[in-house]
């Protein structure tokens, strides 16, 4: 059993909310035998700044139709949280978020 995790900035409240899987149910292949390896990866996404970092969410595909739909008041309640967290990630005036993900790969 593998243990996926995706920390940014809420390392404490996701360590007992990671997901439990197999790796060949990730890979979407039910009932076969085949080889494959499984490696932990970490990729990180590097901002001049924590602004950089908030001008890509507030205009991402993903959040923008719902975060536009929140008052301004609720919008910079939420931005405040987020860079109180975001400060543990600011490295040399950067900000440096960590993507930990599995690599799976194999063949029949």
């Amino acid at each position: 059993m593998e243990i996926i995790c995706h920390r940014p900035f809420f390392s404490s409240a996701l360590n007992s909310r990671c997901i439990q899987i197999r790796p060949i149910q990730f890979m979407g292949v039910h009932n076969c035998v085949c080889d494959y390896t499984v490696q932990a990866k970490t990729f990180h996404y590097n901002f001049d700044s924590f602004e950089d970092y908030w001008d890509a969410v507030e205009t991402s595909e993903i959040l923008k139709m719902q975060y536009d739909q929140l008052p301004d008041e609720q919008r910079h309640q939420i931005r405040d949280e987020v860079g109180r967290f975001a400060r543990d990630f600011v490295q040399d005036d950067r900000l440096v978020i960590p993507h930990d993900y599995l690599l799976v790969y194999g063949n029949k």
